[in-house]
């Protein structure tokens, strides 16, 4: 008798959502995979694919905003909207007129943005009033909104400070390499005043502000525009807990007869009031004419101290179980006595070019901070210095610094805890160090007496380097270098494990140097010379890269899931006795796979990587070029011997042809481990979708 086959009973709909709500929102492209597993999954989260968005292009801002407008039901599951149409360009008129055009468009498509709760428009200028009025009235649940300061002058009277109730509100100083012509000191002696309706909406309407931002370079470093702040400082918001000032001025006074502890008293009393609520505090060049420069305290030892007294941190409360992530933007930490470094997590020095002669210097400060977590330094090699002689007394030729050991020293005392590492490195352009040696500079050193703990805790670094004649290392491969770097001392031999690596054997072999790095973002730019970061930086490359590695667990995998399990299938040429047969094998496979049966027949054994490293690539290369993405597959190439197979189809060794951008186009991918010996092999490529 037949005997009819079970329904199956579909899994509740919360759990699909719950599933999708644990995937982190930048990482769209798996909601995206996991939402194209069925149509039952799709209708289930596909809401989630439209929750954050992000978009880093002007091209791609304008596609989404179309498509926005004409499915307002998608528009509906915006809950967080940031755009960014001019990410990293400088100003021209003609790119202001289509961010204008673009603002239009927007403003067309506010009404259909019901749940948006946050915007940020982050463009070379603040948009038209009528853009933030339809946002006000078409976006009920927006209570954060940011947006750019660029080269003009503020509309006092702009809707975009009639909003009330706000939890969040920014607005960056980043001028995208525009001219910005500084008031008269004679008549704004405390920088830009900036309109008493903005500081009505933060301070009396929105009594429960948990995040205020007040000036920003942003990414391009590069900014001068100096805010008068002063009003807010009758501000008491029970509810703050970021603070991030770049660029501001607070004191009361510009006589010179007044101590600089009185005139930043009205801010001692604000940041009194808020102190215990703060998480996040962040000051960058906090009153210039009172935190000075390391250059203009040279021969002032007692301006240094009272820059180090007065600076908000001196009157940080004394318990232990007090959490800030402080961050400071000075010298003043590396001196004073009276900073709890227990609650330091941020160190920012990169408003200016350090002489290289204080990289010691930092070096002993970051291992006094065991919960630093983010660190940025911009250190200028251009300084030369000279070296006393002991019997003479005579300073010799000016040297220049060894820069890949005083950058590795460096990087050997960050904490164990850090987990961002951002190195602004600028020099003469035939001075400077190659791309070829970063990689160099951040692998582990086995001799080195100090711990080297801190580097597996890496997630994202970035490296701002001069331009150099020569130099053709790919940025592709510089971060491949990196990401790929292994710990050797943990390894073992190479050779051992060429040799003797299996199914069974294989798990957990690769230990590498930062296996938690996730982000590697690598800039060629023309810095300038001793001047302030206030200046333009011209970037000539930009290349961000997004790591994701997956360890396959061979002692789970049965003859289906072995090919399910990756994309990828290397055949060796070594006459062994299978371990399964071929029936077992195959027999299970679906039709798209059984193509490789045709090539099995021909070896015995199959050998499948411990690992796939996936890297999505957003690389520009110039000013007016338009960003290329993919994403390549790598997987570790343990026998030079065999055949690699991708999808049923053999791949040459060498020179595989694969899919960058669109374009077809034939690029090595075979990548050398220094010292290790490993090689690496792109086993698949594709065109990313996802933008930013």
């Amino acid at each position: 008798m037949f005997q009819s086959r079970p329904s199956e009973l579909p899994l509740p709909t919360d759990i699909f959502r719950e599933i999708a709500s644990c995937i982190p929102p930048r990482n769209a492209t798996e909601i995206l995979s996991f939402a194209l597993t069925s149509k039952h999954i799709y209708a289930c989260v596909s809401s989630f694919l439209y929750h954050e968005i992000e978009v880093r292009d002007f091209k791609r801002a304008n596609t989404l905003i179309q498509h926005l407008l004409i499915r307002p039901a998608q528009a509906r599951l915006v809950h967080q909207l940031i755009l960014r149409p001019n990410y990293l360009r400088m100003t021209s008129k003609k790119r202001l007129l289509k961010e204008r055009e673009l603002a239009l468009v927007l403003q067309r498509l506010a009404p259909n943005l019901s749940h948006l709760r946050k915007f940020v428009w982050d463009g070379l200028e603040i948009p038209e009033s009528d853009l933030w009025a339809a946002l006000r009235a078409g976006c009920p649940l927006l209570k954060e909104i940011g947006t750019n300061l660029g080269c003009e002058q503020l509309d006092f009277d702009s809707e975009l400070f009639a909003f009330s109730g706000l939890q969040s509100f920014s607005l960056t100083t980043e001028l995208h390499g525009g001219r910005y012509d500084v008031p008269n000191p004679d008549l704004f002696p405390f920088g830009d005043q900036l309109p008493p309706a903005l500081w009505t909406m933060i301070v009396d309407r929105s009594p429960h502000l948990q995040s205020l931002v007040l000036g920003d370079i942003g990414a391009t470093l590069c900014g001068n525009r100096r805010l008068d702040i002063r009003p807010m400082m009758r501000a008491r918001w029970q509810n703050l807990e970021s603070l991030s000032l770049d660029t501001v001025s607070v004191s009361h006074s510009d006589d010179f007869m007044i101590s600089p502890r009185d005139k930043q008293l009205p801010f001692s009393e604000f940041f009194e009031q808020h102190k215990y609520g703060l998480k996040h505090l962040s000051y960058h060049r906090f009153d210039a004419a009172t935190y000075g420069t390391i250059d203009d305290q040279d021969d002032s030892e007692e301006s240094a101290q009272f820059s180090v007294a007065d600076a908000p941190h001196s009157n940080l409360p004394q318990a232990e179980n007090f959490k800030l992530a402080l961050v400071s933007h000075g010298l003043g930490f590396l001196t004073t006595e009276s900073i709890q470094y227990h609650v330091l997590q941020e160190l920012m020095f990169t408003d200016e070019g350090y002489h290289p002669d204080w990289l010691p210097l930092f070096g002993e400060s970051l291992r006094e901070l065991p919960n630093l977590k983010r660190f940025g330094v911009w250190v200028d090699f251009s300084r030369t210095y000279s070296v006393q002689e002991e019997d003479e007394g005579k300073p010799k030729k000016p040297t220049l610094a060894d820069q890949k050991k005083l950058l590795r020293e460096l990087y050997e005392s960050c904490p164990p805890k850090l987990e961002s590492l951002k190195l602004l490195l600028s020099t003469k352009s035939k001075e400077t160090i190659y791309w070829r040696d970063i990689p160099s500079i951040l692998r582990r050193n086995d001799t080195a007496q100090i711990s080297t703990a801190g580097r597996c805790q890496l997630k994202q670094l970035e490296i701002w380097k001069v331009f150099k004649i020569g130099d053709r290392e790919k940025l592709r491969d510089v971060a491949l270098k990196i990401a790929l770097d292994e710990d050797h001392g943990r390894l073992g031999h190479a050779a051992d494990h060429n040799n003797n690596h299996d199914i069974g054997q294989s798990s957990g072999s690769l230990k590498f140097t930062a296996p938690l790095l996730e982000n590697i973002v690598l800039v060629v730019c023309l810095f300038p010379w001793n001047i302030s970061i206030s200046k333009r930086v011209d970037i000539i490359q930009h290349a961000s890269y997004q790591v994701h590695r997956r360890h396959i667990d061979h002692s789970t995998l049965d003859s289906k899931r072995i090919l399910e399990a990756t994309s990828s299938v290397e055949i060796s040429t070594q006459s062994q006795q299978p371990s399964m047969s071929k029936k077992a094998l195959f027999g299970a496979l679906p039709s798209s796979v059984r193509k490789l049966k045709v090539w099995a027949q021909a070896w015995n054994t199959f050998t499948v990587p411990e690992m796939i490293v996936r890297v999505k690539a957003d690389e520009r290369t110039g000013e007016h070029v338009s960003s290329n993405r993919y994403e390549l597959q790598l997987v570790p190439v343990l026998s030079f011997h065999g055949k690699m197979m991708v999808d049923g189809r053999r791949l040459r060794f060498g020179s595989p042809t694969i899919v960058i951008g669109g374009h077809k186009a034939n690029h090595k991918r075979e990548l050398n481990e220094i010292e290790s010996g490993r090689k690496w092999r792109a086993v698949e490529s594709c065109p990313s979708e996802c933008s930013g």
